[in-house]
């Protein structure tokens, strides 16, 4: 995980082609055609009535432009459900888009990320913020209340993240629209950060419960180890691809940042993509999804 104090607009250990143009992060393409789906109905979360008045529902989708007049910037998120900066990066990616609902359409999609590829099952002990007193933690907080979120540290372990990314991944290949998989990373954030949850089956069945989602459907899911191996595949390839710290955006194709980045940097960020890289010239280069 990425503290921004650290590194404002990118992680210096990813080791790809630098693009001055945008930030100091690659610039790398990236087949988006899994993310390019712009005309997709949102789903109202009471969580997010303010993104929702603005036309963006829980950093998903965009309410639809009847007449097309806006772009779409299409934004991919690679992220651990265990990371607290990436709840952080959504909170602020979710203000930079209320910010330009004016310019720009948005469709926002996740890719699965392993911050701990090697830990088991049961989890590990959560050393690093078992000590509220901690100066590192303090300042986690801080953001934390900055943006209106809860983290309580009250959770005893580090939870094994395949199962709840794997949930996550359920709603991606699903017919559910592309903000559910927001809705579904929002309310495991919460689950973990807030309420202390160990991310266990029954605390993930309990999620699909709340957001009505086919409890039959994702325990089966959740249970098929082809599905559990596709995930952990797939944070794998994004290793390989060079990413060692998330959250990692992709936007229009590029790679364009690391880190929970400020809004005022997301809005420049989106605004260079809009302009350089637009959506419409988005080409195949391999699909990582």
């Amino acid at each position: 995980m990425v503290d921004p104090s650290a590194t404002q607009m990118a992680d210096p250990n990813v080791t790809q082609e630098t693009d001055p143009s945008l930030t100091p992060m690659a610039e790398t393409d990236l087949d988006m055609k899994q993310v390019a789906d712009a005309n997709v109905s949102p789903v109202e979360d009471p969580t997010v009535s303010k993104m929702a008045d603005h036309g963006v529902t829980q950093m998903g989708d965009t309410v639809p432009d009847p007449a097309n007049r806006k772009p779409t910037v299409h934004i991919l998120v690679i992220s651990d459900v265990v990371c607290p900066w990436c709840w952080i990066a959504k909170r602020s990616l979710e203000e930079a888009m209320v910010s330009l609902i004016d310019k720009f359409n948005f469709n926002v999609q996740y890719s699965p990320f392993l911050l701990r590829p090697k830990c088991p099952p049961e989890g590990v002990p959560n050393e690093a913020f078992n000590n509220e007193e901690d100066p590192r933690n303090q300042h986690l907080s801080a953001v934390c209340r900055e943006f209106d979120l809860d983290l309580t540290f009250s959770c005893p372990i580090v939870p094994y993240s395949v199962p709840a990314l794997t949930l996550r991944q359920y709603v991606r290949e699903s017919d559910y629209p592309n903000v559910v998989q927001s809705q579904v990373a929002e309310k495991l954030y919460q689950a973990h950060f807030s309420h202390g949850q160990k991310l266990d089956q029954d605390d993930l069945l309990q999620v699909a419960k709340e957001l009505m989602l086919d409890v039959d459907e994702v325990r089966a899911y959740l249970e098929d180890p082809e599905n559990t191996r596709r995930v952990i595949d797939q944070a794998q390839a994004w290793r390989e691809r060079g990413v060692q710290a998330v959250p990692f955006f992709y936007m229009n194709g590029k790679a364009v940042c690391s880190g929970a980045q400020d809004t005022k940097n997301f809005i420049q960020t989106i605004l260079k993509v809009a302009e350089m890289y637009p959506a419409e010239n988005m080409g195949d280069a391999g699909d990582l999804l």
